[in-house]
């Protein structure tokens, strides 16, 4: 079976930890998809970009479960799918996924503070692809492992947070 062949779901839930149950969440603004993104920062969920019958979405939306309700956010600067995200403080940083054309190579931030995109950074040489995965070990900087890249001196990219413009450092590569 295909993936042009599967229909995405445009419904979701919520479980409650307290009452452990399931409950229906609002509908979503956006369109039935997969391959999007999720990233938790302040207790709301961020969700941008996927894909549905080889068609690339770049807009997002962001769910508050206290209220139930969902926002619409900026669209990304390039639509994907398979990225990965992970939020720093108040920046939302999203790597890797493909856009049809093969994989995208930019390092993107979103600042949830202004509600804009910044294009930080061109990765061609570490060529995150859909295959990026992040981690936070809580000592101020995300750690990227590009699964694309055979070469180690570039398998891993250092980003961290910083009080200039843009909120972030320039990331450096290897640990």
């Amino acid at each position: 079976m295909r993936d042009d062949d599967v229909e995405p779901l445009a419904d979701g839930a919520v479980y409650d930890v307290v009452r452990r149950e399931w409950r229906p969440m609002a509908a979503s603004p956006l369109a039935p998809r997969s391959g999007c993104s999720a990233s938790v920062l302040d207790g709301e969920v961020f969700v941008w970009g996927g894909e549905a019958r080889g068609r690339y979405f770049g807009d997002g939306a962001r769910y508050d479960p206290i209220r139930d309700t969902w926002s619409m956010l900026p669209e990304v600067p390039v639509r994907r799918s398979g990225m990965s995200t992970i939020a720093l403080d108040d920046i939302v940083i999203m790597s890797g996924g493909t856009y049809g054309g093969g994989p995208d190579v930019n390092l993107l931030l979103y600042d949830s503070l202004e509600e804009r995109w910044l294009l930080r950074e061109d990765l061609s040489d570490f060529r995150p692809g859909a295959g990026c995965v992040f981690v936070d070990l809580g000592d101020g900087a995300v750690y990227v492992w590009s699964c694309f890249n055979p070469t180690a001196e570039h398998a891993i990219l250092v980003v961290r947070r910083s009080v200039g413009p843009g909120g972030i450092e320039p990331p450096t590569k290897g640990l």
